[in-house]
């Protein structure tokens, strides 16, 4: 029997899987491999892997996050990060995707460990743009935020996207939240095909860093009104 995707919440052990996961996924976007100069995906994952135990702790109040994973193998397949609205009461709102808590020791030693990694990259201010158009759109509106997501190349064209999207999207409607999210060219068919319209769209020229520009799409996902 075929194996299916399975959407789960996260804890920090996943912490060194969503690293690999994610800079894979990235390492596929000419503009984000520019920032990093010389060093390797290999290198960059590695890094990645000390940081992503102890991020997944922070701003537990708003940050819910899920990896899908193959039914058969356990494997992680791709990883989302929703941002709640910063209302009263959110912190009690889809606690499936809260992080566990960890004992202190452990959570001081986590934090260690991302300290310890090297993360420098080649500033810009290329996207300063895209925050303020972002800051713009969405003031005032209390949106569900779909802040972060990716997929490792190894796994796409399975419907692991769209999975990680359309899970998001139930509770949503459960919430009664509109949608909100800053997709790059490459994730802009997945979102139309789950239902995001296109508020505002920006061209960012990253030439002085030896690119090829690319587009930012502000979009939006209507909550469906109550029948």
């Amino acid at each position: 029997m075929a194996s299916s995707i399975l959407i789960q919440p996260c804890t920090t052990n996943d912490g060194p899987a969503i690293a690999h996961n994610n800079v894979g996924a990235f390492w596929r976007d000419a503009s984000w491999v520019l920032i990093w100069g010389s060093k390797t995906e290999t290198y960059v994952a590695s890094q990645a892997a000390l940081r992503w135990p102890y991020n997944l702790l922070q701003h537990r109040a708003q940050h819910r996050f899920f990896k899908a994973v193959d039914s058969e193998s356990g494997n992680l397949l791709g990883f989302v990060r929703w941002n709640l609205p910063d209302v009263p009461g959110a912190a009690d709102l889809w606690v499936e995707g809260k992080v566990p808590s960890v004992e202190s020791e452990v959570e001081a030693e986590l934090k260690k460990a991302k300290e310890s990694a090297d993360w420098e990259y080649i500033e810009n201010d290329l996207d300063a743009p895209i925050g303020v158009a972002m800051q713009r759109l969405k003031e005032g509106k209390g949106y569900l935020v779909l802040d972060y997501l990716a997929v490792h190349p190894d796994n796409s064209r399975r419907g692991v996207g769209t999975a990680l999207v359309e899970h998001g999207l139930r509770e949503a409607a459960k919430l009664g939240l509109d949608v909100f999210v800053h997709g790059k060219d490459a994730g802009l068919p997945l979102y139309s095909k789950c239902g995001f319209e296109l508020l505002e769209r920006l061209w960012m020229d990253d030439a002085e860093l030896g690119g090829r520009g690319y587009g930012a799409h502000l979009m939006v996902w209507r909550c469906p009104e109550p029948s």
